[in-house]
């Protein structure tokens, strides 16, 4: 019988290492899935921003120069 109480208690041992180890692993991935989105976002970031700022701010100031020279004209 002191076997098996023995042999339980090295059972129970070893899962909760187990168990302990399932968690630290499940906490790594979450970390590496974070930093790969991370990265993700990084490496589309850049490819959309120059597309984005340079014809946006010319529009702008363009409608807004127009609608000031309209104004201008009907005043």
């Amino acid at each position: 019988m002191s076997r098996d109480t023995h042999g339980q208690g090295d059972a129970t041992q070893v899962m909760a290492e187990l168990v302990a180890e399932m968690r630290a692993l499940r906490e790594e991935v979450a970390g590496l899935k974070a930093e790969l989105q991370e990265v993700r976002r990084l490496e589309h970031k850049p490819e959309q921003e120059p597309v984005q700022e340079q014809p946006e701010p010319s529009p702008i100031t363009q409608q807004v120069t127009l609608r000031t020279w309209w104004q201008r004209f009907w005043e």
